[in-house]
């Protein structure tokens, strides 16, 4: 911020005029995906899918790791976007690859691995950092989730 003012002497009844100038910065912080931004969920048998409600694969950890972050930084929120399964499943993300390369009724399934809690579609997670490190990660799984068991 950057403050001038003139170091002139004025009578009691005088106009001081001063500019005042400053930016204001958010705390920032860099941003990774690990393993990768291509996250690999293995291969399922459809026969775990099918019949079963609920049924998932396995569990893939992600990890979201956030570095050089500005001094001040002591938590970020993690915003979640995409499609929703459907309005019954909204915290599953749609799966759009379907036909002979996919799985209908089958969607992606999100959770934050400290606390298990779902992290949909326009969902929003505070992470808060737990301590001075430079290096701060936020782990979730991934996984193939099939609502209806189809």
């Amino acid at each position: 911020m950057l403050l001038s003012l003139p170091a002139l002497a004025y009578e009691g009844s005088s106009t001081v005029n001063f500019n005042v100038t400053g930016t204001i910065e958010a705390p920032s912080c860099e941003v990774a995906v690990e393993p990768s931004n291509s996250i690999d969920l293995g291969t399922v048998s459809s026969q775990t899918f099918s019949g079963h409600a609920g049924a998932s694969g396995a569990s893939v950890p992600v990890k979201l790791v956030f570095s050089s972050c500005s001094a001040d930084a002591s938590a970020v929120t993690i915003a979640f976007s995409g499609t929703s399964f459907d309005s019954t499943h909204a915290s599953i993300y749609k799966n759009f690859q379907t036909g002979s390369n996919g799985a209908s009724g089958v969607g992606l399934q999100l959770q934050s691995m400290a606390d298990q809690q779902p992290l949909g579609p326009g969902d929003q997670y505070l992470y808060t950092f737990g301590d001075d490190a430079d290096i701060h990660t936020f782990n979730m799984v991934a996984r193939m989730f099939s609502p209806y068991g189809r």
